[in-house]
């Protein structure tokens, strides 16, 4: 359901140098014929980019929703820091690539505050729309509890992505991605879907070397990262993976994982982690910078202060800009 109330205010401004655009790109997965059987699977895309006009010419204005995601949050309109412009425009250069995936009933466009903030540092941000209202039907109430399909469907999209953006992008984006250097970044069921991934991909065997795969020559130097935003479930994985991987728990959820001794068994395997004072699972949805007040959501976004707030976007910013500088370089 969309608000017509207008929320005359921005997600955080970026920190880069660079100003951002994005496009908006439909996909289709003519291997998953069962959405559209003439087409095949539809897997939305936006895509944030560095770009070369001039800083005159963007301002804080009203975000362009997709508004093919399923209807469960409701839609807010406010400012973001990012314009619609032709990849034409994009700062040349070799960009490393990320793929956000975003949370359960969630939608690719509700993430700006961090899509944003790496585009504007140097990166190429690939959000993918995993949910659309019209795959609703395809879904039994039974699989949100028990089944593997929905991680199944998410991981089967960034695959694809991946694959098509090697194969079948324009040469303007293309040409302009540093596929040796990748980083795979979710919330909450993007996250744990991301784990599904890196556990079918990197076991114990250690058959593979990479979570992607790799179709250039780019083996030896081809470096990847992740970083999960309060997965629900932290999956078991294997001690010895050298991927490295950052996670961001809200305080909300963070005395669970504590109990079960997850936090301190990911800190001796080498990981990060980072636990945000006053954070809630959903304050890492726009929604958590914005508060609006006319939203039905008595529990609110976030549990502190305004400066708390900013204070939680401003600490998960840097620290995950820095994990993937770090990492990648």
């Amino acid at each position: 359901m969309k608000n017509n109330k207008f929320l005359n205010h921005s997600t955080p401004e970026p920190t880069g140098k660079y100003k951002v655009g994005y496009n908006s790109i439909d996909l289709y997965d003519q291997t998953r014929p069962y959405d559209k059987p003439d087409k095949g699977w539809l897997i939305p895309i936006r895509i944030y980019f560095p770009i070369n006009l001039s800083p005159a010419d963007f301002s804080p204005h009203e975000l362009e929703p997709e508004n093919r995601a399923i209807k469960v949050w409701e839609q807010i309109r406010y400012n973001t820091y990012s314009k619609r412009t032709s990849i034409n425009n994009m700062q040349k250069g070799k960009w490393p690539l990320v793929f956000m995936n975003h949370g359960l009933d969630a939608s690719s466009t509700d993430y700006s505050w961090i899509c944003e903030e790496l585009a504007s540092h140097g990166y190429i941000v690939i959000s993918i729309l995993h949910q659309l209202d019209s795959n609703v039907k395809n879904t039994n109430s039974y699989h949100k509890d028990y089944s593997i399909l929905l991680h199944a469907r998410f991981v089967e999209n960034i695959l694809f992505v991946h694959k098509w953006l090697q194969d079948k992008s324009k040469l303007e984006l293309k040409n302009n991605i540093d596929f040796s250097r990748v980083c795979l970044m979710g919330h909450s069921f993007g996250a744990n879907s991301i784990l599904l991934l890196l556990n079918r991909t990197i076991g114990t065997d250690q058959v593979h070397k990479t979570i992607l795969p790799v179709y250039e020559n780019i083996s030896n130097k081809h470096k990847e990262c992740v970083v999960l935003m309060d997965p629900n479930h932290i999956f078991s994985f294997p001690d010895h993976v050298n991927i490295p991987i950052h996670f961001q728990i809200s305080e909300e959820r963070s005395n669970r994982f504590k109990k079960a001794g997850v936090i301190d068994k990911i800190k001796s395997i080498g990981h990060q982690v980072n636990v945000y004072d006053k954070s809630k699972h959903i304050s890492f949805l726009d929604h958590g910078y914005l508060e609006p007040d006319y939203l039905a959501n008595p529990q609110g976004y976030f549990s502190g202060t305004t400066e708390q707030r900013e204070l939680f976007f401003n600490k998960i910013r840097k620290n995950i800009r820095k994990f993937i500088a770090s990492s990648l370089n």
